[in-house]
């Protein structure tokens, strides 16, 4: 579905920006706020499930402007490495199951940006469609800011 979308230039284009700063690490550096995205989605996949679902559920009910759809939800196995210094590459330590997903916005446009579809992503331990749903829906719904979108 997302490949369709890119192909056709409707989807929002991620970019890593050269400038950008190293994504801080949550678990090793104190949650300040504001927090930027990278230390956001670290957040969220820590996050409780049924927090996220009531949270998600309001943005798409109640207090957002959000009816997204899912654009692809994925299930598999990734390798856990550990890049040893002493050594001066990475060992893989273990595998470990994860769901992913990407939730599909619309996004009126802005008088920077055409009107494209925007996302949220989400990502959680082992077959968490729900809990990584709901972390997509939430992650989408806090970048409205940085989208120029109003909040109410």
């Amino acid at each position: 579905m997302l490949a369709l979308l890119d192909k056709e230039g409707l989807i929002e284009q991620e970019k890593k920006h050269a400038d950008a700063p190293e994504p801080g690490y949550l678990s090793r550096e104190p949650l300040m706020f504001p927090v930027e995205r990278p230390v956001r989605l670290q957040n969220l996949a820590r996050a409780d499930e049924d927090f996220l679902l009531a949270v998600g559920y309001a943005t798409q009910r109640g207090y957002a402007n959000s009816h997204p759809f899912a654009g692809e939800i994925r299930y598999g196995e990734v390798a856990v490495e550990l890049e040893l210094e002493e050594l001066g590459f990475a060992v893989e330590i273990g595998d470990i199951d994860i769901t992913e997903c990407q939730m599909i916005n619309q996004f009126a446009g802005s008088g920077d940006v055409p009107p494209t579809f925007t996302q949220g992503y989400g990502i959680a331990f082992g077959h968490s469609e729900r809990k990584t749903m709901a972390a997509a829906l939430v992650d989408r719904a806090l970048r409205a800011q940085e989208l120029g979108e109003t909040i109410s």
